[in-house]
């Protein structure tokens, strides 16, 4: 079962590399619209659709996998449930560095690969174990929250 949410996980991680690519160019389209600039030959909006499907598929191969895998593999020898999204997070952290730090090409890399590596996280290890692990806390603790000093309960 672990298999088909991270192939699907990848799947949609793939997919979502030319979506927001696409989305960027509209975004640059608009944007040159609304300030009398060019628009940029034909096959600009194609070629930066099938740059980032290529770079897509290199970065969910190459990185996205292996992080989660690792962080898995940490999770079933520790037991700690939190630890592929905590490597997800890191590589985060690590590609904001490098993005920071090597300019404009790497900020716009990092901008595209934020919703798929946050969709990825969503599918793999999803928001629906989160949520049951949120709401199982809310109900040991009870309906509301409990005030120290009144001791009341507040809605």
């Amino acid at each position: 079962m672990w298999l088909a949410r991270y192939l699907l996980g990848a799947a949609v991680a793939w997919v979502l590399y030319p979506v927001t690519a696409a989305l960027a160019y509209l975004a640059l389209v608009v944007f040159a619209t609304i300030t009398d600039a060019g628009l940029g030959g034909p096959l600009a909006g194609p070629f930066m659709i099938l740059a980032a499907a290529l770079l897509g598929v290199a970065l969910t191969v190459a990185v996205l996998l292996p992080t989660v895998a690792i962080g898995e593999l940490v999770a079933r020898r520790t037991r700690w449930r939190w630890a592929p999204v905590v490597t997800l997070g890191g590589f985060t952290v690590a590609l904001a560095v490098a993005a920071l730090a090597w300019g404009t090409v790497s900020l716009v890399l990092a901008a595209l690969s934020l919703i798929p590596l946050v969709a990825f996280a969503t599918i793999t290890h999803g928001s629906a174990r989160a949520g049951t692990l949120i709401l199982n806390r809310w109900r040991r603790h009870g309906d509301g929250f409990h005030s120290r000093s009144a001791g009341t309960q507040m809605i």
